[in-house]
């Protein structure tokens, strides 16, 4: 969990939320998923983004083996330029008011 005054987390590798009902929250945070960054919210875990998240990567929610994750994308514009953004099988990407601009989003037919 990250809050407070302004920060930067910019991934260009892999961040896996896979545990139980857990939240991976990225408040506070202005993030960028760089060309080869990775976020997968897999087995019950939830990933929220804070501030207008810049996605080139992949972010995903799947299902490995437990239950699906989540991606919650909520009063977000996400500059998704070159990225994709994936509800993968069993995975649900939540979108509450929000805007994608660019790339992908992408629904396998059990996400």
């Amino acid at each position: 969990f990250l809050s407070g005054s302004p920060r930067t987390v910019i991934n260009n590798g892999t961040i896996v939320s896979n545990f139980n009902t857990g939240v991976t929250d990225i408040a506070g945070a202005t993030f960028t998923n760089g060309s080869t960054g990775v976020v997968t919210a897999t087995n019950g875990a939830t990933v929220s983004f804070g501030i207008n998240p810049t996605n080139q990567g992949l972010l995903q929610a799947n299902n490995s083996g437990g239950t699906g994750g989540t991606l919650n994308l909520t009063s977000d514009t996400v500059t998704n330029t070159g990225g994709t953004i994936l509800a993968g099988d069993g995975g649900t990407v939540t979108l509450s008011n929000s805007t994608i601009n660019g790339g992908s989003l992408t629904v396998n037919p059990t996400g």
